[in-house]
């Protein structure tokens, strides 16, 4: 570990010293000024790094680039042609460029501007009714999982995460912390959020993603997938907060979404056999739910009734519900920008989203089974 990143390091512990027997000294100033220091630490070395590691890339004569943009517009004709197969039709009948025939199919489309402010920018009038008693899901050690971060669970996380994963909003990338003088250094911010339950306000600004989904229309932003993302940083803690909570919950037998078990493929096999029964008995009757949306429709207000279920204790609940405040996200589509508040809707991208839909899904499934 360097020198300057030592000294941070040493202010990083005196402060969790402090908070741990003061907490009345825990501000959101504070927290949120603990983490732009860790940001520029991580950004420094980042910094250098890269510079000791950069070197030329590309090709040095004039032969060299002309093949290179040959090729790169041989890839970019066969991805418009894979999602426009009547290209080559238009290039042979009205004889325009390529790029241009696909610049100007993908921008007749409507801005999704309206779309997302009318889906996320305001509190549902709904409550989801919790009838359902807890079928004794108690979290007995909760409180002993939340009680720190350590070097194990960071290291777990980053093991799980990409190398090439996607490093926005702050341009943070996941080499850059997988160094053990930057885990140290997130191991002590991630214990002061834990005893704080304060997360920082840079983590509330996020960033949308939006994926087309296959077969549909693209110029119509209701068939785009929207994954929302926040940094590195704070999903590498909300990995580990997941972790935690995964490790002292228990879900319904029939949770087959977002968990350790191979649910797809059982529930895939146990409908090809029971078609295939079927098929020499009597027939079938088969009824599919569909979910439209799910990320995108969860109330915030319920997911703490959820928790509470799942025999949450009120310490963890709030640290949880800290994460769900004061959320915005950034949204480009075909030229235009908009934030819209995220008044609603779990982010599909955030590591902590799957078990809030989990927990939300939970009484359906109980009041199924009785």
């Amino acid at each position: 570990m360097s020198d300057k990143c030592t000294d941070f390091h040493s202010t990083l512990v005196s402060t969790l010293t402090e908070i741990s027997e003061k907490p009345e000294l825990i501000t959101q100033g504070m927290i949120n000024e603990l983490h732009m220091q860790v940001v520029a630490q991580i950004g420094a070395l980042q910094a250098t790094r890269g510079n000791k590691l950069k070197r030329e890339k590309g090709p040095k004569d004039q032969a060299g680039r002309t093949r290179k943009r040959k090729r790169y517009r041989y890839a970019r004709k066969q991805k418009l042609v894979r999602k426009n197969p009547i290209l080559p039709l238009r290039y042979i009948r009205e004889g325009a460029s390529w790029l241009e025939l696909g610049d100007s199919s993908s921008n007749k489309s409507e801005s999704g501007k309206s779309f997302y402010k009318a889906l996320w920018g305001k509190i549902p009038n709904i409550t989801i009714p919790f009838t359902a008693i807890g079928s004794g899901h108690i979290a007995r050690d909760i409180c002993e999982e939340f009680q720190e971060s350590t070097a194990r669970d960071i290291n777990e996380r980053l093991n799980h995460t990409r190398q090439n994963i996607v490093s926005v909003p702050n341009l943070i990338e996941r080499k850059r912390i997988s160094g053990l003088d930057v885990k140290e250094v997130l191991q002590i911010l991630f214990n002061i959020i834990l005893v704080s339950k304060i997360g920082p306000k840079a983590w509330n600004t996020n960033r949308t993603i939006l994926i087309a989904k296959q077969g549909k229309n693209r110029s119509r932003v209701e068939y785009y997938r929207s994954v929302t993302i926040s940094s590195l940083v704070c999903r590498t803690f909300c990995g580990t907060v997941d972790k935690k909570l995964r490790n002292v919950i228990s879900f319904s037998p029939r949770q087959k979404c977002f968990v350790h078990d191979t649910g797809c493929f059982n529930n895939v096999h146990i409908l090809i056999e029971t078609i295939k029964a079927a098929k020499v008995r009597n027939g079938l009757l088969a009824i599919q739910l569909d979910i439209d949306k799910p990320f995108d429709t969860v109330p915030h207000k319920d997911i703490e009734e959820a928790m509470k279920r799942l025999g949450l204790p009120k310490v963890v609940r709030e640290s949880i519900m800290q994460s769900y405040k004061d959320l915005s996200t950034i949204i480009e589509y075909i030229g235009s920008r908009t934030e819209p508040s995220l008044m609603r809707a779990v982010k599909q991208g955030d590591p902590n989203s799957p078990i809030g839909l989990n927990a939300i899904m939970e009484p359906l499934l109980e009041q199924y089974n009785t």
